[in-house]
């Protein structure tokens, strides 16, 4: 039993590694929980509190570093807020035989967007998106609270046609998942995915 807590610890040591030098941790930190016989949903909670504590870091150094507004922050951070919440709590709410079908092909569909070759330079895109960011925000922190991994890609790639530069494009993307953070892991407490790793 201990051997394979380390192992897990080990293997979350080299996610967490993973994912800030290029993203896409919970690819790793998620299946291999799978494997040990963890739901899913705890596998997510996990997820959501260790990248909840990253991405609050991240924020409060942008702020100190005036790369993005505390106006900023607050308006994409409420909107997140509430999609983690609603994404948790519809995986919270569905059974765990159904989780691991839907995280399977998740998992797959998701590695294929990874693997691919994105365009990130520096480009003004489809300006019209502005119409539409806090709908977009709002449907990817459902889908990163209820599940999560490849989310800083969409975010990223829905920010950089807002912006059309792709610092900038991470800097938000950071905001939105430390609200989707923040309202999926009320939820995965509150309904006890959380403590239940104890």
């Amino acid at each position: 039993m201990y051997q394979e807590w380390i192992l897990l610890f080990l293997i979350g040591l080299f996610a967490s590694f993973l994912g800030t030098l290029a993203g896409g941790g919970a690819l790793i930190t998620i299946p291999a929980m799978m494997l040990f016989g963890l739901p899913v949903q705890i596998g997510v909670a996990t997820n959501k509190f260790s990248s909840g504590i990253a991405s609050f870091s991240s924020v409060v150094t942008l702020i100190k570093q005036k790369a993005i507004t505390l106006k900023q922050t607050l308006r994409y951070v409420f909107v997140a807020i509430v999609g983690g919440f609603v994404g948790a709590f519809f995986t919270s709410h569905v059974n765990e035989k159904t989780m691991n079908q839907v995280a399977i092909g998740l998992l797959i569909f998701v590695l294929l967007i990874s693997i691919r070759k994105w365009n990130w330079e520096d480009q003004k895109q489809a300006l019209s998106t502005k119409k539409m960011d806090l709908f977009w925000t709002f449907l990817i922190a459902i889908y990163d609270g209820g599940f999560g991994p490849g989310s800083s890609t969409f975010g990223i790639l829905h920010y950089i046609k807002l912006t059309g530069a792709y610092i900038q494009a991470v800097h938000l993307t950071r905001i939105l998942i430390l609200g989707s953070c923040v309202g999926a892991f009320i939820i995965f407490y509150h309904t006890g995915y959380f403590v239940s790793v104890k």
